[in-house]
């Protein structure tokens, strides 16, 4: 929502950002990466071509220091903060994790925001997300008035009404997807296959028994029916050894992605069913 009133201002360039979410390409990838060079050869990039620029970044406070700002020329920070409980159920949504821990991490995350912010020497602009929605021509004039930006009525109030809280296209942008399934018991070797769509590494499943984590394992093993399904080459198979468990044939077994909620189709079988 910040984001796009930002781009709508001319202060941040949807051309350099994801679709949808808005965050910097260039910016992310040189922050996740630790490029402090190629950070400081980014920003003297912009400077040139700019007077005022601005991008978005999750959780800035987790790549730079706050005595890192100094790197940019007139660096002003605009932090957006909503209801932690929000904030941990979109995360739990997005992420497919336990809606409590979301939410502890939410609580953890704001206050370390907060110790960054209080650290940071330059100007700086709380939006609260609830507030912001409910009068959106009043945000539309404070941020322009932050980054000092003239705005007549028209484009406060174009931008004011390009406000659309919980967007199922963001929601659906913002959501990590996985797919995979458990095939069967095959000579004792319980057997499937499970990845993150659009990214290449592997993911760390667990096998539950009865509700009871039992065992981890890394899905990277080559399958050539997922190769040939255009899947990264397709090492994202799976093959666990139930021999060594002392599983009975009734024992309820499960698969799901490592610390997550995500469960493969196939789970929550009893062992007799799974046999092959």
């Amino acid at each position: 929502m910040i984001a796009a009133i930002l781009a709508g201002l001319g202060v941040l360039c949807r051309d350099r950002s994801y679709d949808v979410t808005l965050e910097d390409r260039e910016f992310l990838h040189l922050l996740i990466t630790r490029d402090l060079p190629g950070l400081t050869a980014a920003i003297a990039a912009r400077n040139q071509t700019s007077p005022v620029w601005g991008f978005k970044i999750p959780s800035i406070h987790g790549y730079l220091e706050a005595e890192q700002l100094r790197l940019f020329r007139n660096p002003h920070l605009l932090i957006v903060m909503r209801d932690p409980v929000g904030i941990g159920l979109r995360h739990a949504i997005s992420e497919h994790m336990d809606p409590t821990l979301s939410f502890l991490d939410a609580a953890r995350g704001q206050y370390d925001l907060a110790c960054f912010l209080e650290a940071a020497d330059c100007p700086t602009l709380l939006v609260s997300y609830e507030k912001g929605i409910r009068h959106p021509y009043r945000l539309v004039l404070t941020l322009a008035r932050f980054c000092a930006i003239s705005i007549n009525q028209d484009k406060q109030a174009a931008l004011a009404q390009s406000i659309r809280p919980e967007s199922e296209e963001y929601n659906r942008a913002a959501t990590r997807r996985f797919e995979g399934r458990i095939d069967g018991i095959f000579n004792g070797m319980l057997t499937g296959w499970c990845r993150e769509i659009g990214e290449s590494r592997p993911l760390s499943v667990e096998l539950l028994v009865d509700g009871v984590v039992a065992c981890g394992i890394t899905a990277n093993q080559h399958r050539i029916d997922l190769e040939a399904a255009g899947m990264n080459g397709g090492c994202h198979g799976f093959q666990i050894d139930i021999t060594t468990l002392g599983i009975l044939p009734e024992a309820i077994l499960t698969v799901r992605i490592s610390g997550r909620t995500f469960e493969l189709p196939g789970s929550r079988q009893p062992v007799r069913l799974l046999l092959r």
